[in-house]
């Protein structure tokens, strides 16, 4: 099985930028699954398909839609591989931010 490794590049309101790797993978375009949940959920709140980068064997995702100030966990899955569940949070709102 090969290693998956994922982190988080960025963080706002309601939306996260992942990027996911896998060293050593063959250079081909190979397809990896994501999914986002809400700390201590089990079904996913987003999800999704990644394409390798053939070259680099890494891939990034903007995953939008998040609550301001939400817990989450993600992960990368590729055949029988995953990542580690990792955590993060989504940047809060402030009061004057709403109102503008």
């Amino acid at each position: 099985m090969q290693k998956i490794q994922a982190q988080v590049l960025d963080i706002a309101a309601t939306a996260v930028k992942l990027q996911v790797s896998i060293p050593g993978a063959p250079r081909q375009a190979r397809s990896v699954n994501w999914e986002v949940c809400e700390v201590g959920a089990i079904d996913p709140v987003r999800y999704g398909l990644c394409l390798l980068d053939p070259v680099h064997g890494a891939s990034r995702v903007w995953v939008m839609g998040l609550k301001p100030g939400g817990a989450y966990q993600f992960r990368f899955t590729h055949n029988e591989s995953s990542s580690p569940w990792e955590r993060f949070e989504t940047a809060a709102v402030l009061d004057d931010q709403r109102a503008a």
